[in-house]
């Protein structure tokens, strides 16, 4: 390619370019026409490849060859067809999967403490037929799951959370037949019972801790004992929540027994697949009922250090005797043990067989 200076130091391209309706403005010619250089600019312009600076006239050009145009065509239309794709895919997948969130993880969850939220016979304690006479209460609140506190039998030590039977209403708050016809009212407006559940510990007075205290052989396992002595040291330091020793000398058995709420309350051993197996034959036993769910309580407690140490004390220098309540000790051995999680997701697969079924049945 040559350039070729005329006066003035224009220059204009003198190879593969012709372009005769150039003439210099100092030797008194004038430009060709914008409209008729355009319209000749496809047939006389010869440039062999695109170069910085080009006029949008030579880029539009270059733009409408073959080579340049069927690419980007491609291109656009394998975008079209790739988004559209997306979308179907996206489409797809959200009508086959399952509800990303449960009912009991999306819907307000109400509280009922039974014994004070409505008698519905004048003794002056709450019960489940007062429960089901409010449930228009509920549904003016557009409540649709209602986790009621504990009325199994009990000898009330604890308010209901010391489970003397854990199949059986306390009669103060009614019958089986009391709880069957609420639930099934509460099931017809729509609405989901959860039962609170306490698997941690039981009364003093089951059947399964009278029966451990006698040494029965199937049932001597079923709580936490080791050996002590009604005067001497506590096997270790280990308190209660409500305050003092979680160990308690049993003189039909001789031996101390652990409790990490209430004397009353004596800790199931769930390192015994008995127990494990007694706990979710009763959740069989309350999901075959129709409950919509468990609410487990004391949950962190459940599991404790086979070791049976010392917990560390919050204040080191503090002396070990007037060590008496739950915030003085880090509960390294008494909470949130290995093994825990795995227990709970093997509660929530039981739970699973009775969630699919309902949903197979369309009733939940």
């Amino acid at each position: 390619m040559t350039l070729r200076k005329d006066s003035g130091c224009s220059m204009e391209l003198g190879e593969c370019t012709m372009n005769p309706g150039y003439q210099n403005a100092e030797d008194g010619g004038s430009a060709t026409d914008p409209v008729e250089k355009n319209q000749d600019l496809a047939e006389e312009y010869t440039q062999i490849k695109p170069y910085a600076g080009m006029p949008k006239e030579v880029l539009l050009l270059y733009s409408s060859q073959a080579r340049y145009r069927v690419p980007r065509e491609i291109l656009f239309w394998l975008i079209v067809v790739c988004t559209l794709a997306l979308v179907a895919l996206t489409v797809t997948v959200i009508a086959l999967s399952p509800r990303c969130l449960s009912w009991w993880q999306a819907s307000p969850v109400y509280q009922v403490y039974p014994r004070s939220f409505r008698d519905s016979d004048g003794d002056g304690v709450g019960d489940l037929k007062g429960i089901q006479e409010q449930l228009h209460h509920f549904e003016y609140l557009n409540i649709k799951s209602v986790w009621i506190s504990p009325f199994y039998r009990s000898p009330m030590k604890d308010f209901g959370y010391d489970v003397e039977d854990f199949r059986a209403i306390d009669p103060i708050f009614g019958t089986m037949l009391d709880f069957e016809e609420l639930l099934a009212e509460m099931h017809s407006k729509g609405m989901k019972l959860i039962m609170d559940f306490i698997p941690n510990h039981t009364s003093d007075r089951h059947r399964w801790f009278n029966l451990s205290r006698t040494g029965d052989p199937h049932y001597k396992d079923y709580y936490v004992w080791t050996d002590c002595n009604a005067t001497a040291p506590k096997p270790n330091n280990w308190v209660s929540i409500f305050g003092n020793s979680s160990w308690t000398y049993d003189d039909l058995r001789g031996q101390c027994y652990l409790h990490q709420f209430f004397k009353e309350q004596p800790d199931l051993n769930f390192r015994n697949p008995h127990v494990r197996q007694e706990i979710i034959d009763i959740i069989h036993f309350w999901l075959g009922k129709g409950v919509d769910g468990l609410r487990m309580d004391a949950v962190k407690h459940i599991l404790e250090a086979e070791h049976l140490r010392n917990e560390p004390q919050v204040d080191p220098k503090q002396p070990p005797e007037d060590v008496t309540t739950e915030w003085e000790l880090y509960h390294d051995y008494t909470t949130s043990q290995l093994g825990l999680h795995d227990m709970l997701r093997e509660w929530r697969a039981e739970m699973d067989i009775y969630s699919r079924s309902q949903a197979d049945t369309g009733s939940w």
